[in-house]
């Protein structure tokens, strides 16, 4: 389930091969239950496409994550 053993941190993946298709993976119900109350880390190799991103969720999910 992507959480260590210690109860870290857990990775969750979104399986995208666009970054188009973000929009429609943050508006399932089951990522907003996995990023609600957390800290969310994004990593992507073009700097942009993890500004938009999280942009977009603070735009979308606000106080919910952090």
């Amino acid at each position: 389930d992507g959480q260590n053993s210690s109860g870290g941190a857990q990775y969750v993946d979104p399986k995208m091969r666009k970054s188009t298709d973000f929009v429609g993976w943050l508006a399932k119900d089951s990522t907003k239950e996995k990023v609600k109350d957390k800290k969310v880390l994004l990593y992507c190799t073009g700097g942009v496409r993890c500004e938009r991103a999280s942009a977009y969720i603070n735009n979308k999910m606000g106080d919910h994550v952090k």
